[in-house]
């Protein structure tokens, strides 16, 4: 789940503004079912891996996006639209899980000054050690995302679901899965592994899996291109 700011100008220009977004994530479940699995909010834009067995995903999202703009319109005397438009959701099958739920946590490195964006070409025998431990800083010290949560930096709140995709890491401890989770991230941090190459195989825009989940999301959305349900979980989409 995507959605970022009117002319990319910032969403959460303070401290206050990033508090009061999770504050409303984490209503999300007791007012719409909705199970939040990761979340990374970016100055102008924030990424959101959701799951909703309802048909209820633009209401809740829609609440969410008006709830907050209100909010920072009141607080800092501001008018006019903030987002720039309809979020934008990408409907992907389980086994795409663990991917998604990296590339969101990995937003905070993936950043020009770390060598992604425009300059995501860079070899990777060019990475220097001092390059590939300001990445894996920066990963580690970013505090508005649910990364430390997964990490075991932090304990998870009950809102914020970190079981389902700590589970694809293997029959471990819940210890031993946050090591293994922040090791894989650490190192896709420092490699300058953005996983990034799901983006590729989305299908009419907005599936990611199978043939045959692909099928089956088109025939059961079909009418309904406005609402992205079924059971499996819905994540962000594309950063430009």
């Amino acid at each position: 789940m995507l959605n970022r700011g009117i002319e990319r100008r910032p969403i959460f220009p303070t401290r206050r503004g990033n508090e009061r977004f999770i504050e409303l994530l984490s209503s999300l479940s007791e007012r719409f079912g909705v199970q939040l699995h990761a979340y990374a909010l970016m100055g102008n834009h924030y990424h959101l891996q959701l799951e909703s067995r309802e048909a209820n995903l633009s209401q809740a999202m829609h609440w969410l996006n008006v709830s907050y703009s209100v909010w920072l319109n009141r607080k800092y005397n501001r008018v006019g639209p903030l987002l720039q438009g309809r979020f934008k959701a990408i409907l992907h099958e389980t086994t795409e899980a663990l991917m998604i739920n990296r590339y969101i946590h990995l937003n905070p490195v993936r950043i020009a000054a770390l060598g992604g964006h425009e300059n995501r070409g860079i070899a990777s025998q060019d990475i220097s050690e001092d390059l590939a431990r300001r990445r894996v800083d920066a990963l580690e010290q970013y505090c508005w995302s649910s990364y430390a949560f997964f990490a075991g930096r932090r304990p998870a709140p009950e809102w914020l679901c970190t079981e389902t995709i700590l589970a694809f890491l293997g029959y471990r401890s819940q210890r031993e899965l946050q090591e293994a989770f922040r090791r894989q991230l650490q190192e896709a941090a420092a490699a300058g592994s953005w996983e990034t190459d799901w983006k590729a195989k989305v299908r009419y825009t907005i599936f990611l899996g199978s043939s045959e989940f692909v099928a089956r999301m088109r025939k059961l959305l079909r009418g309904a291109r406005d609402q992205q349900t079924g059971g499996s979980t819905v994540a962000g989409g594309s950063e430009k």
